[in-house]
């Protein structure tokens, strides 16, 4: 098994040199744009990243991909760049070129889905509708690229984040109907990443491993913690978990503001369920050096950044914090929710 793996990384390793490429080099950024004109995410830092492996380049996934493979593959990376850069329009030019070329390659389903989940995340808190119908287009995609690769690692985290976006963006009965299906899509996507080695990272420089565990964490806050909503809902709220799952995110990219505010949310979650006078001690130090991290690049991510210190002012709004808008937690409302819905 030890040689296995070693020859694996062996291989890997000779891949690059194979190409006249030294992926581990101080000027990876000039050869990738220069020889090889190709983008190269911007403000992207690998010694900020943990490696996912050893022997990990810490290279996005989808560059190594349009080196390599070329063909299609430079299409599908400049799209992944464009998604990351926000520009949702070229990003969905590249992927139709893509689509045309090639049809049946999944990982042009799962791009197209977080194009639309991010052009999504964009919009107005207020905007529900508008939302609701470019997450569900992106849910559509990623269940194509499920058909074509059932045990696709980015299928199944993409299916388990649109069906997350749709729920959390439509009220608390499509919260509940769901829930089973976010979760099973989730696990399997962090089982893919661990247990079968489907390494992805992504232009963001997070990682297969640290963006499954942190939608774990998400869904474990989310999900209903009152014994009305447990009756109706398969997945039960666990913010031990959710804690549990948070923090093996931050060690992959301990920089992500994302991650941090996350991770925060839970632990003042369950100050504020438990009574936890420990547990908003240090929610309260993860929100505060959140907060002091550098202001991120996209638009998306900036929400994240100001949301650390809008939840150290407001704790009470952490078990129901969503990107996408705020959830509600309260019981006897939720109730009245269920029954309005």
């Amino acid at each position: 098994m030890y040689f296995v793996k070693f020859l694996v990384l062996c291989l890997l390793a000779f891949s690059g040199l194979a190409m006249g490429i030294d992926y581990n080099a101080s000027n990876i950024r000039e050869v990738v744009t220069k020889k090889y004109g190709l983008p190269f995410p911007k403000g992207y830092d690998r010694s900020l990243y943990s490696a996912a492996y050893t022997g990990d380049n810490k290279l996005p996934t989808g560059l190594i991909n349009a080196i390599e493979k070329k063909g299609i593959y430079v299409n599908l990376w400049r799209a992944e760049m464009a998604i990351d850069d926000e520009d949702y329009k070229l990003a969905l030019k590249l992927l139709q070129e893509a689509e045309k070329e090639d049809p049946n390659n999944p990982t042009i389903y799962w791009l197209y889905a977080k194009n639309l989940m991010m052009e999504g995340l964009r919009q107005d808190e207020k905007a529900t509708k508008i939302k609701g119908k470019l997450f569900k287009k992106g849910y559509q995609y990623a269940l194509k690229c499920r058909a074509l690769a059932p045990e696709d690692y980015n299928c199944e985290m993409h299916i388990g984040a649109l069906l997350g976006r749709v729920m959390t963006n439509a009220g608390i009965w499509s919260t509940l109907f769901n829930a089973g299906k976010v979760e099973k899509a989730f696990n399997n996507a962090n089982r893919l990443a661990n247990e079968g080695k489907q390494h992805y990272r992504y232009a963001s420089g997070n990682t297969s491993i640290g963006v499954s565990a942190f939608a774990l964490g998400v869904m474990y806050r989310l999900a209903p913690h009152g014994w009305f909503m447990r009756l109706l809902s398969p997945v039960d709220g666990d913010l031990d978990k959710s804690i549990k799952f948070h923090k093996q995110t931050l060690k992959t990219k301990p920089t992500e503001a994302e991650y941090s505010t996350e991770l925060g949310a839970s632990y003042l979650c369950k100050w504020q369920l438990k009574k936890d006078k420990e547990a908003l001690r240090i929610g309260k130090e993860v929100l505060t050096r959140c907060s002091e991290l550098p202001v991120p690049r996209t638009a998306t991510s900036k929400i994240s950044h100001r949301d650390c210190s809008r939840l150290k002012n407001n704790p009470k709004l952490a078990c129901g914090y969503s990107k996408d808008r705020q959830q509600e937690t309260d019981p006897d409302k939720m109730k009245a929710q269920v029954k309005k819905e």
